[in-house]
């Protein structure tokens, strides 16, 4: 019991009705006081940057770890299946490379196959995106060749933890990028066959010419279309790179 309360500096009488624990002046519990008074000091709030920064570092290691990570043991039949496609993978690549920005599309059995392959999901782009109104409907083509590749990507990548799956899917998302290259650098001239028979003078323009007509970008054509062509170079370049870095990081382990 305090004599003096430490809160109002009452000192008390011992004729007081109060509790022993109470300060009949002002009221004061001494035992919460004390409990109050000597408790460590509350942890500050945590800096939400921190906790972003801290989030991001954390998908950072997850992704690379993914990316260089191979699974731990894989039969032979499928690794010798996989250092075949990474063979065909170079080999189509540096066909598709060699083609051009405007003329890959018509030289080779290999370039017309994947093309349909992808027309495809170019076609069912359209579909897809046709009630979030025209420019969207127009671009959806495009967009589906770009997204599915991704999505099989990232499916392969965090799902089934397959690296090499995963870079196939680069590959094609980068071949993809050389297939649209050639309808953008034609959005002037118009003289690509279109898929219901014709050129776009002949039908009244194609994807690329109305988008970039309608966004006034009609004399940016071949810039954009050497984005997409060095993208698309780009890309399938580092999905054979980490292809095969995968395929030996699973020759070493099964070593």
């Amino acid at each position: 019991m305090y004599k003096k309360c430490p809160e109002c500096g009452y000192e008390r009488k011992g004729d007081e009705n109060a509790p022993d624990d109470q300060c009949p002046a002002c009221g004061l519990i001494y035992s919460k006081w004390m409990k109050n008074r000597f408790a460590p000091p509350p942890e500050p709030e945590p800096d939400t940057f921190e906790i972003a920064e801290s989030r991001l570092k954390e998908i950072g290691r997850t992704i690379l770890e993914r990316v260089i990570a191979p699974k731990p043991y894989l039969d032979p039949m499928v690794v010798y299946g996989q250092l075949i496609l990474l063979i065909l993978l170079i080999f189509v690549g540096v066909r598709f490379l060699s083609y051009g920005v405007d003329q890959h599309l018509f030289q080779g059995m290999d370039a017309r196959f994947l093309h349909r392959v992808n027309l495809v999901f170019h076609e069912a782009g359209h579909v897809i995106f046709r009630p979030f109104g025209e420019f969207i409907f127009i671009l959806g083509g495009t967009l589906m060749q770009l997204i599915v590749p991704m999505v099989f990507a990232i499916y392969f990548l965090f799902w089934r933890e397959d690296s090499f799956s995963s870079s196939a899917m680069l590959w094609w998302f980068g071949q993809n990028a050389l297939d649209i290259a050639p309808y953008v650098n034609d959005a002037r001239k118009m003289e690509l066959m279109l898929l219901g028979g014709g050129t776009g003078k002949e039908v009244g323009g194609h994807d690329w010419n109305n988008l970039l007509r309608m966004t006034n970008c009609l004399k940016y054509d071949n810039t954009l279309a050497w984005i997409f062509y060095s993208a698309g170079t780009t890309l399938m370049i580092l999905a054979i790179i980490w292809g095969g870095y995968t395929l030996l990081l699973e020759h070493k382990n099964r070593a």
